[in-house]
């Protein structure tokens, strides 16, 4: 090609880094953007120079080329009268500016494409036949480019059409959830019957979805009746339901309701999470309100505030509140925790505290235990120095060793920054056959938990009650100089506790029952999200299932919805240059391989 043309394509490039890629650098924006002016002048002036020295055979492919050319940079000054350094000062009104956009955002692509690509054309018909262009190549080149180019620019306005009359077809997956095991267990465990009453009008789509569900967990403890609200208006009038789309959940006096609608593409959302929406009303009708307090005032993770996603646990909160039927509430020295535990406490949760709680906090924890009260407990290395958790989990039979653990297995650890930091961001499946961490045991394979930075725990020689082992790491060393790198003078390799639960008599023939990890970023919200809730929520609600004494309605709940797919920032990066550039590219220089190769047999 010749210097023209190198020079129209090298500007228009700019032009499109400096509109898209750099758009949001003010200075690299602006000086792309000058040198592409100052190319598209030379390509012009380039090509007259080219048109005024051709001889006659060869000064109609020059003449076409250098209009062709003029119509491209017409499509860029179509392109400048669309920015907002130029609508802003047009007197027209928001319609006026609004059609003025649309209109010219349409045509300066085709103005464009069908200046530049025959250009382009037209030069490599030049160059083939620089003295006497031959018409025929000419006329070929011209009207093959064109005709393409036009072909393609249909595309730009059949864009905005589609966009401006947007209509959507729903063609992604979709399933109503089957009764999970929990849901399975739970009913298996009611003690009072359940009636299930389900409002929908005759040969409903959402009523098929749902009835089947239903069924499966139909039997000597849960009957279904499906009523028209219109057709049944006392049962409705009972239940205070006003339309259908509503299914009600009785046990004796009291109720609880879900609604759902009867539009199936409506509905769609809420029956790919429907298992968890049944669990929620079953568990308040079997169980009723119940309270988890966690403890503040010591560094502890929380959900408010400015805590990085590391140490939130948002989370965690919802889990406790949606799924099992949990009221959250702090319980600091505000709240009273130097005195008592309120006596409403369902479970106690102390997440990652920091410093040493103080000894009348401690007492007041203890004689919570004594009351058979249930603690849940998750500690980290990070701590401050001098920091002792002793007298809050020696009760129990256990103590806290807050030195981080580190494994150079690369099967044992999850990679985030390439680094030795690494080799403490441990992974592992190795449950035991404990009722608290049922669901895990039975999904090992799959439910792996991570612990990103996590020390260990140690039963002691003597206690009252008893304590079992739930989760070990695979082989580790305490990293006791904190470069990450085992030294075998002094550190050592083995299999490391980093879950275990306690359990003791207590007062008026009453049971303690604690669960203690030595890790707590395990539930914050950066593990919680990355791993879509999974291992690290069914540790939480086995545990706190078993806390309860409801170890029976232990299990998994069914989930069809859609998991996101989530791309870094680079992820994306990637993506858009390699469909932008780099595909075009390769095509590119395989058809011209190609064309050369045809070219070379054809001589021989």
């Amino acid at each position: 090609m010749t210097p023209a043309s190198w020079a129209a394509l090298t500007a228009f490039l700019l032009l499109f880094l400096g509109e898209r890629t750099f758009a949001g650098s003010p200075s690299i924006r602006l000086t792309l953007d000058g040198l592409a002016v100052v190319l598209l002048l030379a390509a012009v002036v380039l090509r007259w120079q080219a048109l005024r020295g051709a001889t006659r055979a060869a000064r109609v492919a020059h003449r076409n080329a250098f209009v062709f050319l003029l119509v491209a940079v017409a499509g860029a000054v179509v392109y400048g009268l669309t920015t907002g350094v130029v609508l802003d000062r047009l007197p027209l009104g928001d319609t006026g500016k609004e059609r003025w956009d649309v209109i010219l955002t349409v045509l300066w692509p085709i103005l464009v494409a069908a200046g530049l690509v025959p250009s382009v054309a037209l030069d490599r018909a030049i160059v083939a036949s620089p003295v006497a262009a031959h018409p025929r190549r000419v006329a070929d080149a011209r009207d093959g480019a064109l005709a393409a180019v036009l072909a393609l620019c249909m595309l730009f306005p059949l864009n905005w059409l589609a966009h401006e009359f947007n209509h959507r077809w729903d063609v992604t997956y979709f399933r109503t959830t089957s009764p999970g095991t929990a849901t399975q267990d739970l009913v298996a465990n009611l003690q009072d019957p359940l009636r299930v009453v389900l409002f929908f009008p005759e040969a409903n789509e959402v009523a098929r979805e749902v009835v089947p569900y239903f069924d499966a967990l139909s039997g000597p403890n849960l009957s279904v009746e499906v009523v028209d609200q219109a057709l049944e208006p006392e049962t409705a009038k009972d239940l205070k339901i006003r339309e259908n789309g509503h299914i009600v959940f009785v046990v004796a006096d009291r109720n609880e309701k879900i609604k759902i609608g009867t539009d199936i593409d409506r509905a769609k959302k809420t029956l790919k999470t429907f298992d968890a929406e049944v669990q929620k009303a079953m568990l308040k009708l079997a169980k009723g309100k119940r309270v988890a307090y966690f403890t503040s005032g010591h560094g502890e993770m929380a959900w408010r505030g400015t805590e990085t996603a590391d140490r939130k646990i948002s989370l965690l909160k919802k889990v406790l509140e949606e799924a099992l039927n949990f009221q959250v509430q702090s319980l600091g020295l505000g709240e009273g925790l130097a005195s008592d535990v309120p006596d409403d406490a369902t479970i106690v949760f102390v997440m990652g505290p920091k410093s040493s709680f103080l000894p009348e906090e401690a007492a007041s924890l203890d004689r919570y235990r004594l009351r058979g009260g249930s603690l849940f407990a998750a500690f980290d290395p990070d701590i401050e120095e001098g920091a002792d958790f002793g007298p809050l989990l020696a009760p129990y039979g256990l103590a806290f060793r807050a030195t981080r653990l580190g494994t150079d297995d690369r099967k044992a650890f999850v990679p985030i920054t390439g680094g030795v930091l690494d080799r403490q961001n441990l992974v592992t499946n190795r449950y035991s056959s404990h009722e608290s961490v049922t669901t895990l045991t039975k999904n090992r394979s799959s439910a792996w938990v991570v612990l990103p930075g996590a020390g260990s725990l140690e039963e002691l020689p003597e206690h009252g009650g008893k304590v079992t082992v739930t989760l070990r790491t695979p082989e580790v060393w305490e990293d006791l100089d904190g470069d990450f790198e085992f030294d075998e003078d002094h550190e050592e390799k083995k299999v490391r506790d980093v879950a275990a639960v306690a359990s003791g008599p207590a007062n008026d023939g009453k049971e303690y029952r604690a669960v203690v990890l030595s890790e707590a970023g395990f539930a914050s919200d950066a593990l919680l999200a990355f791993m879509r809730f999974g291992a690290p929520a069914q540790l939480v609600a086995d545990a706190v299932n078993w806390l309860l004494r409801d170890e029976g309605v232990a299990g998994s709940t069914s989930n069809e919805e859609d998991v996101k797919i989530v791309h870094t920032k680079e992820g994306q990066g990637i993506w858009f240059y390699a469909s932008t550039f780099l595909v075009p590219l390769a095509l590119g220089l395989l058809g011209w391989f190609r064309v050369r190769t045809r070219r070379k047999k054809g001589v021989a």
